[in-house]
């Protein structure tokens, strides 16, 4: 049996099928075999990689070596990428066979004979000839292993995927090239774009869900490196909890667990913890996580956290109870968060960590003082907080460069996360804030919000009422009114209405909750006229140009240019339009009127989120949350 099994619970028998079809030196290799794993694809990935390196390393010294490699149509998006990774791979394996070997066969040229010489190029002949050629100096046998095989049919031509499906046929070598997809469908699923089934069927062999002792067996198998990290940052957690020797207080003290817990957890105890811990964590997110992968990612990130009260010497490993209530809400944010990729496994498990420190300082500092101890344990306590001052001054020299550095990797990460936004210009950048507030604002409030008049704008700070702006510009009429008043606005009648954990009434009906709602183009233009008005009227001047000179008076442009006008103009201009549609094929706007039906007016919905507003936003130096309508419980910073 291959050495693979212990590494892959519950595999067994799939791993003796694929080696007993692929692993016999003396029987021909089948044309193309599909592995089939609707749950994890990557896990059977890494399965096969275990099965062919074990195989490879026995034929080395067979008449007939085993050469194989792995593509996938993510990262070999088009035929030219595909066949270099394949030949690539291939000529690799065939020169370390021929330093093995040292043998006349070793003086031929990777390359092919040199009296059979010819140009290369990218074309399927090539690559099936360049294949046949390199099988021809030695006599191997080529597996070639296609990742996310699904993938194949959007991304590969139609001529070229199904050529490896009779590869072997092709390049005239049956028996020797066996090709392996691995996929999350069936093969009935693999038709052509003309909608026909490929004739050229490949074995198939079904993996299922694994059942749970088997997924705790493969959880059990990362114990070993958790258990380096565990102890490896016990004095870190201690001193930013300040439960070390050298900074904990007297009062703090006599609270801490003295057995089984920070630094005192044995091997074994720290095991058996684990392992009821994987068995709570696979019952709780089982429905919601079926890669083996993602599971062991999620566990392995959920348990820094969960230790952190052990570490703290708030609790011992005998306090599963305690633990499971203080780390409760880890179960669920790492599904709502880390599963959907909001954030990534690191930049999770460092956030999470640092909260459950700072939680369990917090708890600790608000515990009561247990009772008077017996005189042995006051005189070990009196003992421990009698620390050397020079560690006390390197522990809390080592706390201050850890924070420092703490802050610039936050920094750092912040930076990383606006770096990640999509870049618009300037029109654009207003398009999707006039569409998110198009979305989530009601359109009985555009009069208040975004209403302009010529005679408030104009550059005369005392012709009317209003508030000034700067440069004398004035608020429209429902623009002047204090910071923040309005937000909230009037609430319906009928507003569904509960009382959150403050005491406060908060409105479930509110569109936030509700989602983004569809709005007319007309309304986009006019909202997107009003903002880039109010919040970028230094543009003007560089689309002054776009008014004819000659035509002043039919456009109501005056000698000191009127920028209500200007914009009206430039709202409704062909650029627009086609910034419309780059918005819409980058999928930050979503058409929801028929495409078919031009009579009727044409709606759009936003498809961005708040964080993604706010951050170009502020690019722009735009205040977002003024302009936004009972966004929150509180305001912006609301849900």
């Amino acid at each position: 049996m291959s050495a693979a099994v212990p590494k892959h619970a519950g595999r067994s028998d799939q791993i003796g099928a694929v080696t007993s079809l692929l692993g016999e030196a003396g029987q021909p290799l089948p044309p193309s075999l599909l592995l089939q794993d609707a749950c994890s694809p990557n896990t059977t990935a890494r399965l096969v990689s275990d099965v062919l390196d074990d195989l490879a390393s026995a034929s080395q010294d067979s008449p007939h070596p085993l050469c194989w490699c792995t593509v996938s149509p993510l990262t070999s998006i088009n035929p030219t990428t595909l066949f270099r990774s394949v030949l690539t791979s291939l000529e690799h394996s065939i020169q370390q066979v021929h330093d093995r070997t040292r043998t006349d066969t070793a003086k031929a040229v990777a390359s092919g004979s040199r009296g059979n010489f010819r140009r290369p190029d990218t074309s399927l002949d090539y690559f099936l000839w360049k294949l046949g050629t390199l099988l021809d100096t030695v006599d191997a046998r080529l597996i070639v292993v296609i990742k996310d095989a699904e993938r194949i049919r959007d991304l590969w031509p139609e001529h070229v995927w199904t050529a490896f499906c009779r590869l072997a046929l092709l390049v005239g070598k049956p028996g020797k090239i066996a090709t392996v997809f691995i996929s999350t469908l069936p093969w009935a699923q693999y038709r052509t774009p003309s909608g026909l089934t490929v004739s050229h069927r490949p074995i198939t062999l079904r993996f299922p869900r694994l059942t749970r002792p088997d997924v705790l067996s493969l959880l059990a198998l990362d114990f070993p490196l958790l258990w380096k990290s565990y102890d490896s940052s016990v004095q870190a957690a201690q001193m930013h909890a300040g439960t070390s020797n050298a900074l904990c207080k007297r009062a703090t003290l006599a609270k801490l667990k003295k057995a089984n817990s920070g630094d005192q957890v044995s091997q074994d105890a720290l095991r058996v913890l684990y392992e009821q811990f994987v068995g709570v964590f696979y019952d709780s997110i089982k429905s919601n996580v079926r890669d083996i992968e993602e599971l062991r990612t999620m566990s392995a990130a959920v348990w820094h956290s969960f230790v952190v009260p052990v570490q703290t010497r708030e609790c011992s490993t005998a306090d599963l109870q305690t633990l499971l209530l203080v780390s409760s809400h880890l179960f669920r944010d790492v599904i709502v968060r880390l599963q959907t990729r909001e954030v990534g496994p690191r930049e999770w498990t460092q956030e999470a960590r640092i909260r459950s420190i700072q939680a369990s300082a917090a708890r600790l500092a608000a515990a009561k003082a247990p009772q008077a101890a017996s005189t042995t344990e006051q005189a070990e306590d009196e003992d421990a907080s009698i620390v050397d001052e020079e560690r006390k001054f390197d522990e809390e020299e080592w706390l201050e460069r850890e924070m420092a550095a703490l802050d610039r990797m936050r920094s750092a990460s912040s930076h990383a996360t606006m770096s990640l936004m999509p870049s618009l210009a300037l029109i654009p950048t207003f398009l999707v804030i006039a569409s998110f507030l198009a979305s989530y604002n009601p359109s009985r409030l555009d009069v208040r919000y975004f209403l302009r008049d010529d005679s408030l704008l104009s550059l005369s700070s005392g012709a009317s009422k209003g508030k000034s702006l700067k440069g004398g510009r004035k608020l429209g009429p429902g623009r002047g009114r204090k910071a923040g008043a309005g937000r909230r606005g009037r609430s319906a009648k009928s507003a569904l209405r509960v009382t959150n954990e403050d005491g406060q009434t908060e409105n479930l009906n509110r569109q936030q909750l509700l989602g983004p709602k569809p709005f007319p183009i007309d309304r986009l233009l006019s909202i997107f006229q009003a903002l880039i008005t109010e919040s970028a009227p230094e543009m003007s001047l560089v689309y002054s140009s776009l008014i004819p000179e000659n035509d002043l008076s039919a456009s109501n442009v005056d000698a000191s240019g009127d920028r209500s006008t200007l914009w009206e103009y430039r709202s409704k201009s062909l650029s627009v339009y086609s910034q419309i549609n780059n918005l819409v094929s980058r999928r930050m706007l979503v058409r929801t009127s028929a495409q078919d039906k031009l009579g009727t007016s044409i709606n759009f919905r936003t498809n961005v989120s708040y964080s993604v507003v706010a951050v170009l936003a502020k690019r722009v130096r735009f205040d977002l949350d003024e302009w936004l309508w009972d966004w929150g419980a509180s305001g912006a910073g609301g849900i």
